[in-house]
Parts: structure tokens; C-alpha cells; sequence
């Protein structure tokens, strides 16, 4: 004889385990599509940063020509009588310190490009075209708007919230499990012909039939306990799934509030290198540059100008750097573009 028995759940509770899978599908979807995001806006800061050591090479390395064009000077005024030996070794001073600097870029820009070959699986030594800084864009900064597109299309709100989904319609599945079960069941049964002596002359009805039958049942359950403690343990998954959703909603509004306050001021602090600080300082060179041919000032007060003019500069472009990483980050917060004035 052969028993083959199904047990079917009660009516609703299949459906409410479909639906909790389909969630953790799309809530896993978004996990993946948070981390594309999060390597996009890394890779992104890291060639900005890349830009700013290539654009600061080049100011220290215009730098060091406009030392040694200094160094030339004064030897040449040294040995008229005019200077003094001290100013030659100054400038020589700053000659070396800037090659020194320059090594130290290049050592920080090896990093950078090992990094970003790492993001690209590519070989260390794999060379990279970067460009120069682009021009900062003017950004539109509605911080309601961009909180509200943040809070929907954040890849990670998605997943909190297909998180809380899945968590809930399990909690529901779990109030199934109160319901009794139905079994459904067949039997087959094989039955050989009488082989006796009575068998063989008068053979019962149905002799050799084989036995074919249905059999139904409901399974009970009597554990009152373990389903309850199967009900709080999804109740206490949904609310972990929601303290979740406010921690990165909160993540969120922190991100904004830092990102939408510090812009304006990298711009505003832009225009005043270029409209103001810039302009001073190439003025006060000039002036100094004059004095000096002139016999008025020393190698000092050149220095000083030109050490000025220099470190404004790579201010300037570090501004412009940080502008458009920030300008990276805040597109990866919204997870998509933002509105620029054209």
C-alpha cells in the first residue's frame, strides 16, 4: 500500500508569503543599487581630488619658475655688489622646499590613482586622463524639494520601507498559523487474486482489485505559545524595519542640512578669492617685484609677495574642489541630478 499525504496551509497564507518575498526582493535591489550610488559619488570626490593635485602641481610648479627667475636675479645683483649673499640662499631655501612640496603631491597622487583603479578593477599603474576643475555650477538649492526627492528615491529609504513591508505582511502570516491546516491524501492499495484451493472455485467479489481511496484531515494547532512568540517576533521586526526608515531618514536631513549650508559659502568664498583676494595679491607682487629691481626692499619682502599670491591660488582651487565634491555628494544624496541655473 502506498499513502501520499499534502498538507495545505489555511486560505491567505501563501499569498502573504509571496508578497513578504517579492519585498525582500526589491528591498535587496535597492541595497545593491545604494551601494552603485555610494561607489559613484567615492569615484567622483576621488577624481576631484585627483583634478585639484594636478592643478596644484602645475601653481607650484609655475612657482618654482618664478624662483628661479628670482634666484637669477639676485645672483646677477650679487655679483654686481648690490645684494647680499643671504638672499641667494633664501630663494635657493624655497627652491628646494618647493621640490620637496612637489614630491609630496606626487606621492598623493599615486594614492588617488590606485584608488580609483582599484573602484575600476583596473592594474595600479593604469594611467588616468584627468581634466581640469570645471567651472562651479550655480546650483539651485530648495532644500524642501531636495529633502522630498531624497526621501523617495533614496535606494536606501526603499529598502527600509520594503523592509517594513516584508516585516508587516509576516506578522500577518504569523496570525495565520492560529488557523488549522487541511490535509489532503491518496491511498492505492495493490491486491493479488485468491491463490487457494476456495479462492480459485469460488472466488470472492472484486477478487485481485486493487484499492484506490481519498483521505482528508485538519491538523489543529495547540501550541499557543510558540505562536505567540512567533506574532511578537515579527511585530519586533517590523519595528526595528521603522527605526531603521527614521535613522536613515535622519541621515538624510543631516546630510542635506551640512550640504545646503556649506555650498553657498564655498561660492561666496570663490568670488571673493576672484574678485578681491586674487586681484590684491597679484598687485602686491607687482609692487614688490618693482621694489626690488629698484633696490628698495629685499629678497624677504618678495618672498612674502610671491608666497601669498601662491598659497591664494591653491586656496582658490581647493575651494573649486571641495565646491564640486560637494556638488558630487549632494546629487548622491538625492540619488539623481540637481537643478543648476543656467
Amino acid at each position: 500500500a502506498i499513502n501520499i499525504a499534502q498538507r495545505l496551509p489555511w486560505f491567505g497564507t501563501l499569498k502573504f508569503d509571496e508578497q513578504a518575498s517579492l519585498w525582500d526582493a526589491a528591498g535587496r535591489r535597492a541595497v545593491v543599487e545604494a551601494a552603485r550610488i555610494e561607489m559613484l559619488t567615492e569615484t567622483r570626490a576621488e577624481y576631484v581630488e585627483l583634478q585639484f593635485l594636478d592643478a596644484e602641481a602645475r601653481l607650484v610648479g609655475e612657482d618654482r619658475a618664478l624662483l628661479e627667475h628670482y634666484s637669477e636675479l639676485s645672483l646677477a645683483r650679487y655679483a654686481s655688489g648690490v645684494g647680499i649673499d643671504q638672499a641667494v640662499i633664501k630663494i635657493q631655501t624655497e627652491i628646494t622646499r618647493t621640490d620637496t612640496r612637489l614630491l609630496e603631491i606626487a606621492t598623493r597622487r599615486a594614492s588617488v590613482v590606485a584608488r580609483l583603479n582599484a573602484r575600476r578593477d583596473r592594474p595600479q599603474t593604469t594611467p588616468l586622463i584627468v581634466s581640469r576643475i570645471p567651472p562651479p555650477p550655480a546650483i539651485v538649492l530648495d532644500a524642501e524639494d531636495l529633502r522630498r526627492r531624497a526621501l523617495e528615491s533614496r535606494p536606501e529609504m526603499v529598502a527600509t520601507r520594503a523592509a517594513v513591508e516584508a516585516a508587516s505582511l509576516r506578522v500577518e502570516r504569523s496570525k495565520k498559523a492560529y488557523s488549522p491546516s487541511i490535509v489532503v491524501g491518496l491511498t492505492s492499495g495493490y491486491v493479488s487474486r485468491r491463490s487457494d484451493e476456495a479462492g480459485r472455485v469460488n472466488p470472492p467479489e472484486n477478487n485481485g482489485q486493487d484499492i484506490f481511496g481519498l483521505s482528508g484531515g485538519v491538523t489543529v494547532p495547540l501550541w499557543k505559545k510558540s505562536l505567540e512568540a512567533g506574532v511578537e517576533e515579527g511585530v519586533q521586526t517590523q519595528l526595528a524595519a521603522e527605526e531603521g526608515r527614521r535613522e536613515i531618514a535622519a541621515s538624510i536631513d543631516g546630510e542635506l542640512g551640512d550640504l545646503v549650508h556649506r555650498i553657498p559659502l564655498l561660492e561666496e568664498q570663490i568670488s571673493l578669492y576672484d574678485t578681491v583676494l586674487l586681484v590684491q595679491a597679484r598687485q602686491s607682487l607687482e609692487s614688490a617685484e618693482s621694489a626690488y629691481a629698484a633696490g628698495v626692499v629685499g629678497s624677504l619682502d618678495l618672498l612674502d609677495a610671491e608666497r601669498l599670491l601662491l598659497q591664494l591660488r591653491i586656496a582658490t582651487v581647493r575651494a573649486k574642489a571641495d565646491l564640486a565634491i560637494a556638488f558630487a555628494r549632494l546629487e548622491g544624496v538625492v540619488s539623481g541630478p540637481v537643478e543648476v541655473r543656467s
